[in-house]
């Protein structure tokens, strides 16, 4: 969304996903302007619908998290970093990160400490 909005220059009014893990609610997620070019949508209000000034914010949010990270990873600094400090139980890629489930991080390596 961003990258329509600063490179193409369109009025980006939101962007949607599919949760394809969704058990309960299968309704598409996102961040969406709460006008009437989206009414009829079956969205998560509150959380997902927002006003121009909120959606704005949140994008530039995120482009600021994606250029943090983009120098983070040409410095070298790509660490493991899992919610809460643990894998969730479907994760299927311990072997790849080596971060134990059940040890959080069993090395007392911190990405604090870089």
């Amino acid at each position: 969304m961003v990258a329509v909005r600063d490179l193409l220059g369109f009025d980006v009014i939101g962007g949607l996903y599919q949760p394809l893990g969704a058990y309960r609610d299968r309704r598409a997620r996102g961040l969406v302007l709460g006008d009437e070019r989206t009414e009829g949508l079956e969205l998560v209000r509150g959380k997902d619908v927002s006003d121009r000034d909120t959606l704005d914010e949140r994008l530039d949010e995120v482009l600021d998290r994606a250029r943090t990270a983009t120098g983070e990873m040409r410095d070298g600094k790509i660490g493991r970093r899992p919610l809460g400090g643990r894998c969730p139980k479907y994760c299927h890629y311990q072997a790849i990160c080596r971060l134990e489930r059940g040890l959080g991080d069993p090395a007392g390596e911190s990405e604090d400490d870089d």
